[in-house]
């Protein structure tokens, strides 16, 4: 039930069923391969390079995996065939780059984050209108100034964009014809792959783990881990029966900002007989929230030996009084919201083996989980 290994964004994890929902979440990916997004509304997955934001928008190799489809003998596919178009001309674009998978020409590995050339890519058109060959830097910037006679761009070795010219290859470097290109269709001319990189998403939580387990089929301890926290205020634990209806369970305040490993642990001392779905939502200090990924345990209460506790008075200011058979008050912890043991902050004043006078006055105010041997029951200080 717990995440393991890499660490897992918040909200989403790029899996087809729990899609990114921003091109900046790149940044964040755990390892290099394939990744989905839903982004308002359009559905698409995509190679991402793990580190570094690199979002593949076409490839000229249909043997390699994040590409999979076939070229043809005079023209290579629309990079929607990888990534739909209203992503790749988006204004939230910071660089282009592109690179040589095979061909006469490697290493071969430019980008370029120029204000004009990012225009071009938004507006669907030749990426080399109005550029030159320094506006690109890299591994191979020479080849991007050959003498072209009659090409209107400014930069002579011209990178192209496909914008219903069908005499347009759709990604090359070099004229309609010649030098290195996005296709397969010589061996003479190199494979080109065509990235993109949006800017960086801030997280507002890098979750490690949450995992819930059952104690004595009785109650239910849940534990995460962040790596870091930006702006979070809290999280609240919400619970439901059957997944889809939920309800809020209690709220545990956030670290606000931590760049550091942080543990939570907290503490359902009334679950549901059967299953229960428990998930986290994440706020804000501006308000806005993510959501964990359901985790979910299964209660027998038939199966429980606990006996009846009675406790007074609750709330309770100072002394407060247990009541139950001798074996249930062989153990008794208290707890706060955050699960943490504060036995050692309270006193027994009176052990009459089936009863328990306890001292909570050093206790601040607030709620707190009274936990016997296979009960937990809320008190509530004053």
């Amino acid at each position: 039930m717990a995440l393991h290994s890499a660490i897992h964004l918040f909200g989403q994890t790029g899996s087809s069923g729990d899609p990114y929902t921003s091109l900046g979440q790149a940044w964040h990916v755990p390892s290099s391969g394939i990744y989905h997004y839903n982004i308002a509304g359009t559905i698409f997955s995509t190679y991402v390079e793990s580190g570094n934001g690199w979002v593949l928008a076409a490839s000229g190799s249909s043997s390699t995996a994040e590409s999979s489809y076939a070229t043809t003998s005079t023209l290579t596919l629309q990079s929607d065939a990888i990534l739909p178009s209203s992503i790749y001309t988006s204004v939230l674009i910071t660089d282009v780059r592109m690179n040589a998978t095979s061909g006469p020409n490697i290493p071969f590995d430019v980008q370029s984050s120029n204000p004009t050339v990012l225009g071009n890519l938004q507006n669907d058109r030749t990426l080399s209108f109005g550029t030159n060959s320094g506006n690109w830097t890299g591994t191979g910037t020479a080849r991007l100034a050959r003498s072209c006679a009659g090409r209107n761009a400014s930069l002579s070795s011209k990178i192209y964009h496909a914008c219903g010219n069908a005499g347009n290859m759709h990604w090359q470097v070099g004229q309609n014809n010649d030098h290195e290109k996005l296709a397969l269709t010589s061996g003479s001319k190199n494979d080109l792959n065509l990235w993109i990189k949006a800017a960086s998403v801030a997280l507002p939580i890098e979750l490690l783990n949450f995992t819930v387990d059952a104690i004595n089929d009785y109650q239910v301890i849940l534990d995460w881990k962040t790596a870091s926290e930006t702006n979070n205020d809290f999280f609240t634990i919400e619970r439901s029966k059957n997944g889809f209806d939920w309800e809020n369970l209690l709220e545990i305040d956030g670290a606000g900002n931590s760049s550091t490993l942080l543990s939570y642990q907290s503490i359902d001392p009334s679950p549901y007989n059967g299953v229960s779905y428990y998930r986290l939502k994440q706020t804000d200090f501006n308000g806005q929230f993510e959501y964990s990924q359901i985790r979910s345990v299964q209660i027998d209460k038939s199966k429980s030996t606990n006996s009846s506790v009675t406790i007074y008075p609750n709330p309770v200011a100072n002394e407060i009084t247990i009541v139950g058979n001798s074996l249930e008050l062989e153990q008794v912890k208290f707890f706060n919201v955050l699960g943490q043991d504060v036995t050692n902050r309270t006193e027994i004043i009176n052990n009459n083996k089936s009863s328990l006078v306890i001292d909570l006055s050093s206790l601040t105010t607030g709620l707190y989980y009274c936990k016997t041997k296979t009960t937990a029951n809320k008190v509530y200080k004053q």
